[in-house]
């Protein structure tokens, strides 16, 4: 979407427009005619458009007159396009904005809570130099990767600023080496959980359930099977019908008590909690009812 250059007279009757119309994200493509401070004049098929960089976009573009640029962002009110990121000579510049028109206008608190996705991630990894091994998978607020560069493997943390926090990769040799060294026997390989591996491991005669760091700290608690989650239900009462199935820490089971059946979470402290009574129609454990 492209826009004239206004004159004063004309930017206040935009204001008399629907609003909701300059909250739509709009682009123009172009080549940068002026360069007035803050703002740009972009001439494209459709005409010239001012384009805003905000106080900090200023200092954060090398664009100058006669460059060709590709900009996005928001139509301000008095017909303004609000960069949020200008492209020119093969380099895309995020500008760092606070509370844009749209947000404003629909309630949003800026940048923080726009849409950041793994295809963002994937392209600020790549404009830094990183070839992506693995899809960006979201932890918390931003992404992490396995990604090559320069010869080398990194683990890396993208966040929607453009940093990008990197480390040597962790891998299960590494964690098999850290629990080895720290006394455990490891019973089953390890298995990748976010920033860490987890493993059944025993040690001076006792099983455990043990979660390895890369900085070499191990948490460890006593193992908790199928056997131990039948035993805490009966002893609480149930009449257990099937395996207990793993949930992650606990696990769950179809019991019946007093007549009636219900699906149960038993966990290590020895608590049970009935989530629901369950007949026939339930899908997950209706089958097993006689």
């Amino acid at each position: 979407m492209t826009m004239p250059v206004r004159a004063p007279a004309m930017v206040m009757a935009m204001v008399a427009m629907s609003t909701f119309a300059h909250a739509e994200p709009a682009k123009v493509e172009g080549t940068v005619t002026d360069v007035l401070g803050q703002r740009l004049v972009v001439k494209g098929t459709d005409g010239k458009v001012l384009v805003d960089l905000g106080p900090e976009g200023k200092g954060q573009t090398a664009v100058k007159e006669g460059d060709k640029v590709l900009v996005d962002g928001d139509i301000k009110p008095d017909g303004q396009l609000k960069a949020a990121n200008v492209t020119s000579n093969g380099q895309t510049y995020r500008l760092e904005e606070g509370k844009s028109w749209a947000d404003w206008l629909l309630g949003r608190n800026g940048a923080e809570e726009r849409a950041y996705t793994a295809a963002d991630a994937r392209k600020i990894a790549t404009e830094k130099g990183f070839t992506l091994t693995t899809d960006p998978t979201p932890d918390k607020r931003h992404y992490v990767a396995t990604a090559t560069k320069d010869g080398k493997t990194w683990e890396i943390d993208i966040h929607r600023d453009g940093n990008i926090v990197e480390q040597t990769p962790f891998t299960a040799a590494d964690a098999k080496r850290i629990a080895t060294e720290k006394g455990f026997s490891l019973t089953s390989d390890p298995v990748a959980e976010k920033k860490h591996f987890a493993a059944t491991a025993t040690k001076n005669g006792k099983t455990y359930n043990i979660d390895i760091h890369r900085d070499g700290d191990i948490k460890e608690e006593v193992a908790f099977f199928a056997p131990d989650a039948r035993k805490l239900a009966t002893d609480k009462g149930y009449q257990i019908v099937g395996e207990p199935q793993m949930e992650k820490k606990h696990f769950q089971m179809l019991a019946r008590k007093d007549g009636k059946y219900y699906a149960i979470d038993a966990h290590r402290d020895g608590s049970v909690k009935e989530l629901r009574p369950v007949d026939k129609s339930d899908i997950r454990w209706g089958p097993m009812i006689n």
